[in-house]
């Protein structure tokens, strides 16, 4: 590999060596590996249960009716989980202790859609307000 490397290239006409040095000024840093990652890896999906939640680390996050039995995917930070439907962000959930974790308004569509069906807006908030702590206990 020495003596290619210092000898005239046909296709540049330069020495690649001397070439390496000047084009080395120019060079970035490889982005870290997580972003390396990204470029090769698909995102694992998650489908949407029919208690419109989806099962991830062992912990179950809400997200809006509408994705009941269609595949989401996550991404999280330090402090959130973020749910995409396609490249759409549909729902972010704070990072938490809890087997349950309930976003009001998907609360209130889920049980709008089935349990509460027919009862009022009010009623139903009414409803999540004095019995939400206790899906937290469960």
């Amino acid at each position: 590999m020495n003596d290619i490397n210092n000898e005239i290239s046909q296709g540049t006409n330069e020495i690649p060596f001397e070439r390496y040095k000047k084009e080395t000024k120019h060079l970035l840093p490889l982005p870290n590996l997580e972003i390396l990652k990204s470029y090769v890896s698909s995102p694992k999906e998650y489908k949407v249960s029919k208690e419109s939640m989806i099962k991830y680390k062992g912990k179950k996050y809400s997200v809006p009716t509408y994705l009941i039995g269609k595949s989401v995917t996550v991404t999280e930070t330090e402090e959130y989980i973020h749910i995409y439907y396609t490249t759409n962000l549909v729902r972010k959930h704070k990072k938490d202790e809890k087997f349950l974790n309930y976003n009001k308004d998907d609360m209130i569509e889920i049980l709008k859609s089935d349990a509460l069906k027919g009862f009022e807006d009010e009623e139903i908030e009414t409803f999540i307000e004095n019995n939400l702590d206790d899906y937290d206990n469960l």
